[in-house]
């Protein structure tokens, strides 16, 4: 236990150093006095501007978005108790893509400039992921094996990239533009407007996946073992099903597809704390999505200054090499 608090403790530390760095380095340097002089006073003028509209939020979005995307990806391990399934490896991302790029496009050239609201988009995105897990739960109950489970997932998320592709042929190049951008994958564009939405709807699946942690135990180890514990595991399933779709929606709406951060922070987590207890992962699940998140989006704005790389650059180069060491590394059977 005392490992436990320690190890967590120092990843809180480094967090919160990463974050003074995160507010200070940056094409204009700010010393750190004024950085946190601009927080204290809220000021939008000069320095202050850049600290206060541009990188704060931007900053608290990665926290954030890594911690949801991390628990999200816990959540999903343990529902399909399979260690390779994420958002991204099962289709939820691009079922929320889809749906995202449906509002963009007809949106916009339909008029309905309401469904362009942050709640409107985040309506959208919610839905596609809901119907992509739904698809997925009820593929996962009726086929036992799990390399299929995942070449299906796959393949939906190639179906809903397919008629996002199909949208495109209707859309002004502008339009164009600003969805392959969205789906490049950035936090900079992410504002304390829609910070008011992001913050409430994570929190929202974050207090959905906390009480499910035990009974998600339970079914790791098999849905009859479950159920003679008394689980009840349709409610299990509708209550992770929910938390996921929010934590994974309600974040790549606004940021675009966030790679393998949902798949190998989890994996992280279980290396370095050497548990497969849900209960006992969910905390550093949390800090080292928000950390990794964080630490990626920094090196994508900062490493080729003043171009700044797409995120899914960087959390691709960490996230792939984690995952091939934990296939060589646990010996994964497929069948």
């Amino acid at each position: 236990m005392r490992r436990y608090v320690k190890i967590n403790l120092a990843i809180l530390s480094i967090l919160i150093l990463s974050c003074i760095f995160y507010l200070y380095i940056g094409p204009i340097k700010i010393p750190f006095t004024q950085v946190f002089t601009c927080i204290l006073t809220q000021r939008n003028a000069g320095p202050c501007m850049i600290v206060n509209d541009l990188r704060l939020p931007r900053m608290i979005a990665t926290i954030i978005g890594g911690a949801a995307l991390s628990i999200a990806g816990l959540i999903l391990q343990f529902l399909f108790r399979n260690p390779i399934v994420g958002p991204w490896i099962l289709g939820i991302e691009s079922g929320t893509i889809l749906f995202v790029a449906m509002v963009l496009i007809l949106g916009t050239s339909l008029n309905m400039i309401a469904l362009l609201h942050p709640w409107g988009l985040l309506t959208a995105g919610v839905t596609g992921a809901l119907l992509v897990t739904l698809i997925m739960l009820v593929v996962a109950a009726f086929v036992r094996s799990v390399v299929t489970v995942l070449l299906i997932g796959i393949m939906i998320g190639y179906i809903c990239g397919a008629i996002t592709d199909f949208l495109k042929a209707f859309a002004q190049s502008w339009q164009i533009h600003a969805l392959a951008m969205w789906v490049l994958g950035t936090f900079s564009l992410v504002t304390w407007h829609q910070l008011n939405v992001m913050l409430p709807v994570t929190m929202a699946g974050l207090m959905l996946a906390l009480p499910l942690a035990k009974p998600l135990n339970a079914v790791l180890l098999g849905e009859d073992y479950a159920r003679s514990l008394g689980v009840n595991i349709k409610l299990v399933r509708v209550l992770s099903v929910l938390s996921a779709s929010l934590l994974t929606a309600g974040i790549i709406v606004f940021t675009g597809p966030i790679a393998f951060i949902g798949l190998a922070v989890p994996h992280i987590a279980r290396l370095m704390f050497k548990t497969s207890d849900a209960r006992r992962l969910l905390l550093p699940t949390i800090l080292l999505g928000a950390l990794i998140t964080e630490l990626c989006d920094l090196c994508a704005r900062t490493v080729l200054m003043p171009v700044e790389l797409p995120i899914n650059s960087v959390t691709s180069l960490i996230g792939a090499p984690i995952l091939i060491l934990l296939l060589l590394k646990r010996r994964v059977e497929y069948d």
